[in-house]
């Protein structure tokens, strides 16, 4: 690093000396060349703005230190504290005389044994503490194994789904489509949005929302996933849970049974990953209102978040295919390592269908 001083020492500066009200000053030979000297050797100095210095002054001749100058600390006087033996003031004493009366409190209801009916959440809380849900808040990044983005296998036929429907749900048109679809062409291209933890822009319309489960696994016995209750309509998935259904993806994407089939995992940035939002939403649409007025979606959509700020799978295909993609998502079912009955994660989940913008069309 070069010196800010150039060739030449004798190179004229400014020293600015803050110094307590009352010492000594130090004589301005001792300043000048303290300052030089700092100038010269110190890498924390810089040169002054530009916009800051006034004409009259050369900007190159000119330097500042980067740290704040010390502020000066007020001083506090200490608290009084009274003489020892010295009587007590005619406002600190008391009279029992001035004090209102005490008035009885019967206490006994404190002491009397209480019964109560047992609750699916009084078993929940009676649990011990390893056993309570605890939902995992960090990156899920690495959750599933890399990589992420699994675009359609080249030179595929194009083939319409002919299997058995089971699912029997009736969508619900998001705003400006209306049902019955009118027809696609044969090569556009549609996804199914299969939640993974967070609030989506469409709950509105009876989205299923997701949380996953902390994995403890290593150390202590997990809970198990569950699919959607009526109540919440929200899927709690674990980690275990999550391999599988990005596995069972896989297998469908190399089968090509449903035709072209696409997958890519989303994670949304979490505080203190170290990535921004833009970082994780790169190559997503972003929605820009340019009414000042409020619109429906808008109204519609108050409170939730963006699609790149909640963690998600993406399921491209053919738009001939989209209920049948959507059925066979239904009658997947995850069966846990060490055994135990099939769950149907996905039964009763209600997903949200994108165009080729990703804007919402269904939810079914």
């Amino acid at each position: 690093m070069p010196s800010p001083l150039g060739s030449s020492a004798a190179r004229p500066i400014v020293v600015h000396d803050y110094a307590l009200v009352g010492s000594t000053p130090e004589p301005p030979e001792e300043l000048l060349g303290r300052g030089r000297l700092a100038a010269a050797r110190d890498e924390r100095w810089r040169n002054v703005h530009t916009i800051r210095v006034e004409a009259r002054f050369s900007v190159k001749s000119h330097y500042q230190f980067n740290e704040h100058a010390p502020k000066a600390m007020k001083a506090t006087k200490p608290a009084l504290i009274a003489e020892w033996d010295v009587s007590p003031s005619a406002e600190e004493m008391l009279s029992l005389v001035d004090l209102e009366e005490f008035e009885n409190t019967d206490l006994e209801s404190l002491f009397e044994s209480r019964k109560r009916s047992a609750s699916p959440e009084d078993d929940d809380l009676d649990e011990p503490a390893y056993k309570r849900r605890k939902y995992d808040e960090s990156s899920l990044r690495d959750v599933i194994p890399a990589p992420h983005i699994l675009p359609s296998l080249p030179n595929l036929p194009i083939r319409q789904y002919n299997g058995p429907m089971n699912l029997r749900a009736t969508p619900t048109p998001i705003p400006p489509h209306k049902l019955p679809l009118p027809p696609t062409s044969p090569y556009t291209r549609r996804s199914w949005v299969i939640p993974i933890r967070g609030v989506s822009p469409w709950r509105r319309f009876g989205l299923t929302t997701a949380q996953v489960l902390f994995d403890s696994s290593k150390t202590k016995p997990s809970k198990l996933p569950s699919p959607p209750a009526p109540d919440s309509n929200e899927i709690t998935w674990t980690p275990s849970a999550l391999r599988s259904l990005w596995a069972f993806l896989r297998d469908m994407r190399k089968k090509n049974q449903l035709g072209p089939i696409g997958l890519s995992y989303n994670v949304a940035a979490t505080t203190g990953s170290g990535y921004s939002q833009e970082d994780y939403a790169y190559g997503q649409p972003q929605t820009v209102e340019t009414s000042t007025a409020p619109s429906l979606a808008a109204s519609m959509f108050e409170g939730a978040m963006r699609l790149h700020q909640i963690d998600h799978i993406k399921v491209y295909h053919d738009a001939m295919n989209s209920m049948g993609v959507r059925n066979v998502l239904y009658a997947w079912a995850y069966l846990p390592p060490d055994g135990g009955e099939k769950i149907r994660m996905l039964k009763g989940a209600r997903f949200v269908l994108l165009d080729e913008r990703s804007s919402g069309i269904i939810i079914l």
